[in-house]
């Protein structure tokens, strides 16, 4: 049986990014460019997009009688929209927890919304610092280039060298 929205509850996990109730990743982008909180220079663009891929949509059917082991990965690149109502139930489930393993794709996708969070208020910037650093030291993220990467640039928007060197210091 599947349930929508009336039945929808969000996970735990605060980082996680909700349409409607925060910002998109490009709107996040234009501000954090016009406060000049990037220290480097972005292309202008005319588009401005509404909708950003990492968000979770509330309103799309999530299937809560699906069985998480015999649910099939996405495939990678995908966002939340693209994933099955029974996908939606592995990934907001396994968010509550993301040390814990799970499929490439799901990592990957809490990885961008965690990007997107460098961008926002500092609080929230910083929050997603330290996540990015306590997921690099779990197994399970291990072998994730993209949470590298992540990490490495959250440090380099926070202009943190001596955060950068004790990571690196543990990660090595």
């Amino acid at each position: 049986s599947k349930m929508t929205r009336t039945h929808f509850i969000m996970p735990a996990n605060r980082l996680v990014r909700v349409v409607k109730e925060d910002a998109t990743a490009s709107q996040l982008l234009a501000q954090a460019q016009a406060e000049a909180k990037l220290p480097l220079e972005i292309g202008k663009s005319n588009i401005i997009a509404t909708y950003d891929y990492t968000q979770i949509d509330p309103t799309l059917t999530v299937d809560f009688a699906a069985q998480p082991g015999r649910v099939a990965p996405p495939t990678l690149g995908l966002g939340y929209a693209g994933f099955s109502p029974a996908q939606r139930f592995v990934f907001l489930g396994w968010l509550d927890d993301p040390t814990l393993p799970a499929a490439t794709a799901y990592q990957q996708l809490y990885v961008a919304h965690l990007e997107v969070a460098l961008l926002d208020e500092p609080a929230v910037a910083a929050a997603a610092r330290k996540e990015l650093v306590r997921l690099s030291l779990m197994p399970a993220w291990q072998e994730s280039e993209g949470l590298a990467r992540a990490a490495l640039l959250s440090f380099w928007l926070a202009q943190d060298g001596k955060g950068l060197t004790a990571w690196l210091a543990v990660d090595c």
